[in-house]
């Protein structure tokens, strides 16, 4: 244990306990013992439970599209999945993934995001990292593709043109 444990009595019949600071990603061993008001042992018990991983650190966070943002960061050890959030003061968008990097869709265009990440496991989430800020693009995913084909049209119109002339 790294910190203090914090102990509180209600009515003299029950006690709630919180242990503090402990390493992230680590099964922990926790013994409870119950006693009486004349410190007699009435019952014991032992518990192990793993602890959630380490808080990720993002290292950038993007958009090119206008309903999304994509976010890298560096892999956390011991997580199976992290948990992106993007959120505009309105609202919030949450997203699991598995690897960096990620992307948050669903997001409105032409919008300031803030953008967090948790690190998952089996014993829970970690705390989220430190926000970074990203804006989505003005330009819709059709609209794109629709200028991508016009570009390969036109693109294969001038080549067919100049290969065969034009007389």
């Amino acid at each position: 244990m790294l910190g203090p444990s914090i102990f509180a009595l209600f009515n003299g019949v029950t006690l709630l306990g919180t242990v503090a600071s402990l390493r992230p990603n680590t099964v922990h061993t926790i013994k409870v013992d119950a006693f009486d008001k004349n410190g007699m042992l009435l019952a014991e018990a032992l518990t192990m439970q793993l602890t959630a991983p380490e808080i990720p650190i993002i290292d950038r966070a993007y958009s090119k599209l206008s309903n999304s943002i994509t976010v890298e960061w560096t892999p956390v050890p011991g997580a199976t999945s992290y948990l992106l959030t993007a959120q505009d003061g309105e609202s919030f968008i949450e997203t699991i993934v598995t690897n960096s990097p990620g992307t948050v869709s669903g997001l409105k265009a032409a919008t300031m995001y803030k953008i967090t990440i948790r690190s998952v496991n089996a014993g829970g989430r970690s705390q989220a990292s430190l926000p970074k800020k990203a804006k989505t693009g003005n330009q819709s995913p059709d609209n794109l593709n629709q200028e991508r084909n016009m570009s390969l049209l036109w693109s294969w119109y001038c080549q067919y043109a100049l290969k065969f002339g034009t007389e």
